[in-house]
Order: structure tokens, then sequence, then C-alpha cells
């Protein structure tokens, strides 16, 4: 493949690396890897968490309860890094709404394989 696009999909992931890896095996070489997330730093903002709690943990909207798991910063990159990747752009997107423009909401990395 020449480009991966992964959207809010590897917070639902156990192992960041495995997942990972398999990105970098069917990906060429100088492929692009672009990944969205929620930014680390909303979940310790919105629910007044430890931001460097990694882990499982329960998510509740409205009736809808389900898990994900909380990876750091440095958790993504250090991950996107180890499996072969080259990180090029690092984007922190806030939110359109001024109540909530205070902190980046999406965390978006643009990577190529080495």
């Amino acid at each position: 493949f020449d480009l991966i696009l992964s959207v809010f999909s590897l917070m639902y992931k156990k192992n960041l690396k495995a997942v990972l890896k398999e990105f970098r095996r069917i990906l060429k070489k100088d492929g692009e890897l672009l990944v969205v997330v929620p930014h680390p730093i909303e979940r310790m903002v919105k629910h007044i968490r430890n931001y460097f709690k990694r882990g499982k943990f329960l998510k509740i909207n409205g009736n809808i309860r389900y898990f994900n798991y909380h990876w750091t910063l440095e958790d993504y990159l250090n991950s996107i890094i180890s499996q072969g990747f080259r990180v090029e752009e690092i984007k922190e997107l806030g939110s359109s709404s001024l109540k909530e423009s205070y902190y980046p909401h999406y965390l978006v990395i643009r990577a190529k394989a080495i």
C-alpha cells in the first residue's frame, strides 16, 4: 500500500506496537501513514484523570458504555518510530466551539515508512 489512514481506531487497540508493526509490514517503503486520534490531553481536561495512567478505561456516552485505551503523546510517537516510521508532521487540532477551544481535541500524525 502507498497510504494507510487510521482514523479514530488506535485508541481501541491494547497493543499499539503490534498494530503499527502490521501497518509497516503492508506499507511500501516511503509509503505514508496518517493517524488521527483524540488528543491524549483531552481525557485529562474533560474527565480530570491522570494523564500518565495508561491503558484500558471505561467511557460512558449517554446510555452507551464502551472501553478504549489511553495512550500518551509519547506512547503514540515512540510506538510509531520504533516500528519503522519517520514522523514527518504533527498537528494538534482544537474545537470550533469557543467553549472548548482552550486545548487540543485531536492529534494528527503523518509518518513515512523507512
